[in-house]
């Protein structure tokens, strides 16, 4: 397996998301400030 090496934390974040969820996660989270808890609704 070839380690890959990232730029932004941002990149490996994506990569581990990956999928169908990473654009729900993504528009959740750009509606502004939330806490942990909160995104589990």
């Amino acid at each position: 397996m070839e380690k890959r090496k990232y730029n932004i934390s941002v990149e490996a974040t994506l990569e581990v998301i990956g999928g169908k969820w990473k654009c729900v996660i993504l528009c959740h989270l750009m509606r502004g400030k939330k806490e942990r808890a909160s995104l589990n609704d």
